[in-house]
């Protein structure tokens, strides 16, 4: 293979390496795959054929590298899924390989420029087909699951800082390879040089995946510690529900023991006094019954909880309950689900002013369990993608909770929504 063609392959290579975190980690929103990395190559064909044919000098080059890549850019935000931010990560992630990559190139090309075995131009190439196949599994098997996962997680502020950390990285590398690391003095000083760079690349390396790992671990550990917050007030909530449903089940003991006494005073009241003495009983018998809305006691627990709160606030709240003695799903999961389907709902009813209302309703039958809750709210609801954004100030991990513990192939979760009045639906599977 001439050094012509060597040089072609390696061209190729180097816009592989800008398509792969893009079409490894994004989904085609109506092309296929194959189609979008057509057009992407009919792109590079254009500029490379415009240089040979021009003879553009490589000072020139750089304004059509610069046309190219904004065309590149655009194809992504065109035909691929996903959020800006995300976009701009991974397209400037792929720029940030590609000068990494490079920098082996310059290391490579000075360890070897003794031997006249192969050409500059070969080495490269020899050198990009096995970083390309490196580089394939490592945005497959371990930075698209963190990357994905992170820019669902993140709140629109974080991710846009996230976001900048390529970009900085890469005005590193540039400014580094014009100044302090030029290729000339790289060849004229020798290996200190080139040592102290190939430090410093790898060093911006280390801090790259440090930062995608750590945060997306931080986020994990946040989210644990919600629900194990959850779990701990759930326990409580038992306790306060055990100890409801003792006193419930003392006072029918009480009533029962004194209903003779009750007939024996009925007995001997008039009219009017055994209608305010019957009236008094209900009441009592009334606020007993009101500690039950379910049979489940984590479930009942929850919500004779969240009807306080509610009813402190202002807050209409209504439940209809169908629960079968066996749920597909266990106690701690669900408390978990609602009690973050609630929170939300009232969080949503104190930003409005009137008419605030939250409608729950649940039923179990056989292996499946289905959820609806219907709250007023604002009007303001933020998405990306297919996820809900939390509009707390500093970002909520309610809907979060909720999509992790939607682990079932069979569970589903759905919302819809209008001007004020706000919608979700989940249907759970038998675990």
């Amino acid at each position: 293979m001439n050094r012509e063609a060597a040089t072609v392959l390696f061209n190729l290579i180097i816009l592989m390496i800008h398509m792969t975190p893009i079409f490894v980690c994004l989904k085609p929103k109506h092309a296929s795959h194959e189609n979008i990395a057509a057009v992407s190559v009919y792109v590079w064909v254009l500029m490379i054929s415009a240089q040979a044919l021009f003879r553009i000098p490589d000072s020139m080059f750089i304004i059509f590298q610069g046309v190219f890549s904004a065309l590149f850019f655009l194809i992504l935000l065109v035909f691929f899924e996903g959020s800006l931010h995300l976009k701009t990560f991974l397209y400037f992630s792929a720029w940030f390989f590609e000068a990494l990559f490079t920098s082996l190139n310059i290391f490579f090309g000075y360890a070897l420029r003794a031997q006249g075995i192969l050409s500059r131009e070969h080495i490269n190439l020899i050198l990009a087909i096995a970083v390309l196949i490196l580089y394939y599994f490592l945005v497959k098997y371990y930075l698209k699951e963190k990357i994905l996962r992170l820019f669902e997680q993140l709140s629109s502020r974080s991710s846009a800082l996230i976001m900048l950390m390529p970009i900085l990285f890469l005005i590193l590398i540039y400014l580094g390879r014009r100044t302090v690391f030029q290729e000339e003095r790289i060849i004229e000083e020798g290996a200190p040089v080139m040592l102290f760079y190939l430090f410093f690349c790898a060093m911006m390396f280390i801090v790259y995946s440090l930062a995608v790992g750590d945060t997306q671990r931080a986020i994990n550990e946040r989210t644990n510690a919600e629900q194990l917050r959850a779990a701990r007030q759930i326990i409580e909530l038992k306790k306060k529900n055990y100890n409801q449903i003792q006193e419930y089940q003392k006072r029918i003991r009480i009533i029962k023991h004194d209903f003779s006494h009750h007939v024996h005073a009925l007995q001997h009241m008039s009219d009017e006094e055994r209608k305010a003495y019957l009236d008094d009983l209900r009441v009592e018998l009334e606020e007993g019954s009101e500690l039950i809305l379910c049979d489940n006691p984590a479930i009942n627990s929850l919500l004779q909880e969240f009807t306080g709160r509610a009813k402190a606030e202002d807050v209409d709240f209504t439940a209809n309950i169908a629960l079968e003695k066996n749920l597909p799903v266990d106690s701690l999961t669900l408390c978990v689900i609602l009690g973050n389907l609630l929170e939300n709902a009232l969080d949503a009813c104190r930003k409005c002013a009137k008419d605030r209302f939250v409608r729950l309703q649940m039923m179990s039958e056989g292996e499946s369990l289905r959820i609806m809750l219907v709250n007023r709210y604002n009007g303001d609801v933020r998405r990306r993608g297919n996820f809900l954004l939390s509009t707390k100030k500093n970002g909520g991990l309610g809907m979060l909770s909720i999509q992790r513990l939607l682990d079932n192939s069979k569970d589903d979760f759905d919302y819809y929504y209008d001007e004020d009045t706000f919608t979700s639906m989940l249907y759970l599977a038998k675990r």
